[in-house]
């Protein structure tokens, strides 16, 4: 197609192809991206950190069920959760297309036909974004919420504790990985392809940091 021919391109041209999230064997010397399976650990291990041993009753939320990458997240996810806290329930795996109010309104939803939940995690920023708002429109007991990356808005709600969490995706860290793959790819070094990066956990306490300045 015209997106590899323009890769070809480049490439006998002799220009170094990185992948920043996203890339195509044969162009690109390298892909660096998040670690997806980490990233469902980690937000595995966050989750029962917040949670402790109260029960589990979770749902996870991402973008499409086709989509792949966050079928490897949320297996990841549930895989882990399995491991360290094989009583916890997943209740149902959603989709809310990146629509806030989706996410919300499959939650109200979830919630009515399951009362036991107590928890939904995020590997969407907007399935994040929803539920903050449903938990803070209808519901008064313990709920824990978790989203996913660093965007302002995700970042308030971590910060006003309509989320108790975010996992980000360390992009700066993509960037500069990036950087250095491709001296190195230049300098005629051997590389590996696939360079994960891990995500970091942002818990209340460390929103103002993680931002650089303060969001109150």
């Amino acid at each position: 197609g015209l997106f590899q021919e323009v890769l070809q391109r480049a490439k006998d041209a002799g220009v170094t192809l990185i992948g920043a999230a996203a890339g195509v064997e044969g162009y690109t010397s390298a892909l660096v991206g998040t670690d997806a399976v980490q990233l469902g650990v980690n937000t595995a291990d966050t989750l029962v950190e917040l949670m402790g041993d109260k029960p589990i009753h979770v749902a996870t939320g991402q973008t499409l069920l086709s989509i792949e990458m966050q079928n490897v997240q949320v297996q990841a996810f549930i895989d882990r959760l399995a491991e360290i806290r094989p009583d916890a329930v997943v209740v149902d795996r959603f989709e809310n297309n990146s629509v806030a109010s989706t996410a919300a309104d499959k939650l109200s939803a979830l919630y009515i036909a399951n009362p036991e939940l107590n928890a939904v995690v995020s590997f969407d920023s907007y399935v994040g974004i929803g539920a903050a708002s449903f938990i803070s429109d209808y519901i008064e007991d313990d709920f824990y919420g978790i989203g996913i990356d660093d965007g302002a808005e995700v970042l308030l709600c971590v910060k006003n504790g309509t989320l108790d969490a975010t996992i980000a995706q360390q992009w700066y860290e993509i960037g500069k990985q990036c950087v250095k793959v491709a001296e190195q790819v230049r300098n005629g070094e051997e590389v590996e392809y696939n360079q994960g990066i891990p995500t970091i956990a942002i818990l209340p306490e460390d929103v103002d940091a993680q931002a650089g300045i303060s969001l109150e």
